[in-house]
């Protein structure tokens, strides 16, 4: 899928949409692609077309959208 600029009038609420990025973690990067559900992350898995990756992702990046709803996550800017 190539990429396009996000586009908040069309966007139909209730379906996934999903995208291709990376995370970094550590010295080393991972090629992900993120599936999102009325923009929020719900899925995370390895890209198949990365050349390293082959479409593997680690456990680390597949728990890493699990921050994002952590009820003791800081609350405020520090």
């Amino acid at each position: 899928m190539a990429f396009r600029e996000f586009d908040a009038e069309n966007r139909i609420p209730g379906t996934t949409r999903r995208f291709a990025t990376a995370l970094e973690q550590g010295s080393t990067v991972a090629s992900l692609l993120v599936t999102s559900y009325d923009g929020r992350p719900i899925k995370i898995e390895g890209n198949p077309l990365h050349p390293i990756d082959a479409g593997a992702a680690s456990a680390r990046s597949q728990a890493s959208v699990l921050d994002l709803y952590d009820p003791d996550r800081s609350q405020a800017v520090l």
